[in-house]
């Protein structure tokens, strides 16, 4: 069933949304490329290595859909999956960039939010590409409305991640250099939920917001 499924992901359609998000990621550090000619700053530079974690979830579902990897133990499979989890917040992360436009000059107030909103406009596409194929996979396994519920939950995950980065500064590899208090800091929000409303309000505002552009995304690509 599962290779049923993934002989679906055709190979030219691969390379088409490969050459897309390439294009689109280029034009991205493009823009900020022409923000440094013109201004000789470094500001908003951090925008180019979000980009490149968002885009870290996107290669490693190629690798998991791909017919090399099914063959491989299970095993291996699970841990690029866990791989995928831990960088996938990354890519809806860009969104909250938009934070930055506080410090912005006057004078590049409409150049800086178009160019963020490409940058979190991309990196949304390149979650949202990621989670498409891996929900492909786990449609083989479940019944619909189980992958349904499956997905909406992930993505509220994917939003508690977003505000571990955002609020609390985690990457998604500090669990592993710094394991007591990235676990302390995760365990205590649901220990103590009321002490922390700004956490839980984010992730279900952030959730929501996922799943409405995910799944109208997903009903894009139904229709197209």
């Amino acid at each position: 069933m599962i290779r049923q499924t993934l002989g679906k992901l055709r190979g030219a359609d691969r390379l088409g949304e490969s050459v897309f998000m390439a294009a689109l990621s280029f034009l991205c550090v493009a823009f900020w490329g022409l923000r440094w000619t013109l201004y000789k700053s470094f500001a908003l530079c951090f925008l180019n290595w979000n980009l490149f974690l968002a885009a870290v979830p996107w290669f490693i579902s190629l690798a998991i859909s791909s017919q090399f990897i099914i063959k491989k133990p299970k095993i291996f499979t699970a841990v690029l999956f866990i791989a995928w989890l831990m960088f996938f917040p990354n890519a809806p992360y860009l969104v909250t960039d938009l934070y930055y436009l506080n410090a912005h000059p006057d004078e590049m107030f409409w150049y800086d939010l178009i160019m963020i909103m490409m940058f979190a406009w991309t990196g949304l596409l390149l979650g949202f590409f990621s989670l498409d194929r891996i929900k492909k996979i786990w449609d083989g396994k479940f019944s619909k409305v189980r992958s349904i519920v499956v997905t909406c939950c992930l993505l509220f995950v994917c939003a508690f991640g977003v505000y571990l980065g955002r609020d609390l500064r985690w990457n998604s590899w500090g669990m592993f250099l710094e394991p007591g208090e990235f676990f302390l800091d995760v365990i205590d929000r649901f220990i103590n939920p009321t002490g922390h409303g700004r956490t839980w309000g984010f992730t279900l505002l952030m959730g929501i917001f996922l799943n409405i552009t995910y799944w109208t995304f997903n009903l894009i690509q139904k229709n197209d």
